[in-house]
């Protein structure tokens, strides 16, 4: 079931992340926005199912690796001409860095180096893709749990 006015709850939710990062201080819980996307997600399952009584988990990951992987290697190749520009700090270990974002793992990455997110003084340049990682879990262990549940319906 399509709902036409489902694209302005994503804007909203994209929205929300986009203050919580610029106006932090005003938007608190714009965080928000990353819990309305994964909510988005889980009910495009449910709805494929609740239509096919099927659940294509191969599919699933697919569309959710189309949609994430590209933007994030784009974003990665503009990054890297200005490492030129800033302190070296910043660049070392970036091949570390830029081998646990393409791995969806930064957020282990950034507790087995000692980061933290919230730190004002962390020296990764793609500490920020901590949560698509977390995203990529979610939408693997989401989409073999509701398969499983799925198959075990009929």
């Amino acid at each position: 079931m399509r709902i036409k006015w489902f694209s302005l709850v994503r804007i909203t939710g994209l929205l929300l992340v986009l203050l919580y990062h610029f106006f932090q201080k005003a938007f608190p819980g714009g965080f928000i926005g990353v819990d309305i996307f994964f909510t988005l997600s889980t009910s495009l399952l449910i709805d494929e199912f609740a239509r096919d009584k099927d659940i294509d988990v191969k599919g699933f990951l697919r569309r959710r690796f189309y949609r994430i992987v590209p933007p994030l290697v784009f974003m990665i190749l503009i990054v890297m001409p200005f490492t030129l520009l800033i302190r070296r700090d910043f660049v070392a270990g970036i091949g570390t860095q830029i081998a646990a974002a393409l791995g969806f793992v930064t957020n282990f990455y950034e507790i087995l180096s000692g980061g933290n997110y919230e730190s004002q003084f962390i020296q990764h340049l793609f500490v920020h893709t901590w949560s698509l990682a977390l995203e990529m879990h979610y939408y693997i262990l989401w989409g073999l749990a509701t398969w499983y549940l799925a198959k075990n319906s009929k």
